[in-house]
């Protein structure tokens, strides 16, 4: 049976279909375009309510107005808005009356359409707490480019001043009596002096709008002579008080130093007397037994002092009977550790290189390795610090060595040259001159017939 012909409770099938589109279309008209308000539920101090608009088509200007209840907000600035990414101007008065005729327009040429925003418009809350107000659009009339009216609808909303009230407290972890100042979004709002070491003092409760929220402390550390400060960002939001707790560090008065903690590792056979010079300044002297490591201590420079500086060792061993010096420079910016290894010497044996030991105190720290050590030019005693001119003369091998971050530097041992040693020296060149010339006479005497 044909469709055309068929029927039911007297009425053809294809004029109910046909009735069935047309429905549809007119809902989908009617659900075009929308404008709506976008405000926070609970507000205090400044908020910012949204002009939304959903589903615009080619939209050139419009204009409509924005009421409220002015005991209990206020408008204090009306920002441009967009859609789509194409800007779109606002302007009105922001005067206390209400309403608030907002003008809107899109530069350029063409139309905006999409989703988006038409104005956003700032407030201030000045009626008392639980005070609401309805937020209503009338008014509203837009077009398009080809100068068309825009059918819309347009929903306002409902404000309610419910300050949230933020409870601060500042922790002093330093170990002296401190001055602090609290500032709340870079505003000051309270100072409290003498806080006690390790105490926890209340600065006072705020009321705050919803959102994030910026907390800083700032205090003068007296062991420093410095300023400090602490910052932290909270987010506030419902109704429910928050507590924000700031912390005053501790800060050191030796906290910008640096330093080296110097040790030195024997690895001679003998208990040897090591003298330590740092950029060739005597600091100390350790009685080091065989394979053990001296502790030196920890030895502090001023930050500007921030550099290479030479650490040289000296000490006589008693099986050569030879006074022996090793110089190792090291680059200090933080608290370093630096080792110097003595080698073993006999009177018969040839240094030897030895590389860092695991018995070394604080691993993973720089050391240095060593090589051959120079005996210098005379023992020194076994309770005082190496001579005067035996430091002057290391002082001048470490001048004439390369520098480098972490180095260290050896000379091989050498014999002093007496005035015995170069009158020997020149009479054997005699002989041997004396000896070339007889050889030369003696061959000239044979070369005659």
């Amino acid at each position: 049976m044909s469709t055309m012909h068929a029927y039911k409770n007297g009425r053809p099938v294809a004029w109910t279909v046909l009735v069935l589109i047309l429905l549809a279309f007119a809902a989908l008209a009617a659900a075009g375009t929308t404008v709506s308000i976008d405000a926070p539920e609970f507000v205090s101090g400044t908020f910012d309510v949204e002009i939304g608009i959903e589903d615009v088509r080619n939209l050139k200007s419009g204009h409509f107005n924005l009421s409220f209840d002015p005991d209990v907000v206020e408008p204090t600035v009306i920002r441009s808005g967009e859609i789509g990414g194409v800007s779109v101007m606002a302007d009105g008065d922001t005067d206390d009356s209400s309403p608030v005729n907002i003008t809107v327009s899109v530069t350029g040429e063409g139309g905006a359409s999409g989703d988006g925003c038409l104005a956003t418009v700032r407030f201030r809350a000045v009626g008392a707490d639980d005070a609401s107000t309805p937020l209503n659009l009338s008014a509203g009339n837009l077009t398009d480019t080809e100068g068309n009216r825009i059918d819309a609808e347009w929903t306002g909303g409902t404000v309610t001043i419910k300050s949230l009230m933020t409870h601060v407290y500042v922790k002093n972890l330093d170990d002296d009596r401190l001055d602090v100042y609290l500032y709340i979004d870079d505003d000051f709002k309270q100072f409290e002096d003498r806080i006690s070491s390790g105490a926890t003092q209340e600065f006072g409760s705020y009321k705050l709008s919803e959102g994030v929220h910026s907390f800083r402390i700032g205090w003068f550390d007296p062991d420093t002579e410095k300023w400090y400060n602490d910052t932290a960002e909270r987010a506030i939001s419902g109704s429910v008080a928050a507590a924000v707790v700031l912390h005053a560090d501790e800060h050191d008065k030796d906290e910008d130093k640096i330093s080296a903690h110097v040790y030195v590792k024997n690895i001679d056979e003998d208990e040897l007397d090591v003298y330590l010079y740092i950029d060739d300044d005597f600091i100390e002297h350790e009685t080091i037994s065989s394979g053990e490591t001296g502790d030196f201590g920890l030895h502090e420079f001023e930050k500007e002092e921030m550099g290479s500086h030479s650490f040289k060792i000296k000490w006589q061993d008693t099986g050569t009977e030879e006074e022996y010096e090793k110089i190792a420079r090291h680059y200090i910016d933080n608290e370093e550790a630096v080792t110097i290894f003595i080698d073993p010497h006999t009177s018969t044996a040839t240094p030897s290189l030895y590389e860092e030991s695991s018995e070394v105190p604080a691993p993973g720290l720089a050391s240095f390795s060593a090589s051959a050590s120079s005996p210098a030019s005379s023992p020194a005693p076994a309770a005082q610090p190496p001579s005067a001119s035996s430091a002057s003369s290391s002082s001048s091998a470490s001048a004439e060595a390369p520098q480098s971050l972490d180095t260290t530097f050896h000379t091989n041992p050498v014999s002093s040259n007496t005035g015995d040693d170069r009158f020997g020296y020149h009479l054997i060149t005699a002989y041997i001159l004396i000896g070339i010339v007889a050889v030369l006479f003696a061959m000239s005497r044979f070369r005659r017939p």
